[in-house]
């Protein structure tokens, strides 16, 4: 009598046990089919901004590309071009700049290959990328120290590619420098002297002549 109502108590125990583990399987495999839609979607998701992404640096290195390369081409040989590589290294990207000659050519950096002058060109286009692609953009104005320093008698070349990328661009430059043929090339230029520890500023391009006198600060 007493085994029969243990036995009773038993399976009684035994059967609420199994209605709460059914329960809790049904609550965790509604969990499972949660958490299986909300991988489903990251998955999605992780695809949308890959395919964004990918999308976006083919745009870019489209648009530096070819901006770049009419720069150099403007200066040198037409044969060469700019070239704009992403690279994806411990899950970060990579960008490199190289220049390329011909269809067939192999990459190569300009600085190891070509020198200070076409490194200058380079990095005066990339500027002017940079600046295009500003959303809220800031005031059209570049300041330059000493550009194209490297350039030699490439300057005069290169101050026509700036004239003309800022009159297509809108884009006033400023510039300071120590070469007359760039100074040629300027809507309005001034020369810097030191008269008797002053500054003598005389306009010396454009349409009427300035002259300002500017004492030393004494420290």
């Amino acid at each position: 009598m007493f085994d029969l109502i243990r036995l009773q108590n038993l399976v009684g125990s035994k059967i609420a046990q199994r209605s709460l583990y059914a329960a809790r399987t049904q609550e965790l495999g509604a969990k499972i089919e949660g958490l299986q839609h909300q991988a489903e979607l990251y998955s999605q998701a992780r695809f949308i901004l890959a395919e964004v992404t990918r999308t976006t640096q083919e745009r870019l290195k489209g648009y530096v590309e070819e901006l770049v390369t009419m720069a150099i081409q403007s200066i040198y040989s037409e044969d060469l071009r700019f070239v704009v590589d992403f690279d994806y290294k411990r899950n970060k990207a990579e960008i490199s700049f190289r220049v390329k000659e011909g269809e067939e050519g192999e990459p190569f950096i300009p600085k190891d290959e070509m020198g200070g002058g076409l490194v200058e060109i380079i990095s005066f286009a990339l500027r002017v990328v940079l600046w295009s692609l500003q959303n809220p953009s800031s005031r059209a104005v570049l300041i330059l120290d000493e550009p194209f320093s490297a350039a030699g008698s490439l300057s005069r070349q290169c101050g026509e590619m700036v004239k003309e990328i800022s009159m297509k661009l809108g884009l006033q430059i400023i510039m300071v420098t120590h070469s007359e043929a760039l100074a040629e090339i300027a809507d309005r230029a001034w020369k810097v002297e030191r008269v008797n520890r002053r500054s003598v500023v005389t306009q010396i391009g454009g349409s009427e002549e300035v002259v300002a006198v500017k004492k030393r600060r004494r420290l």
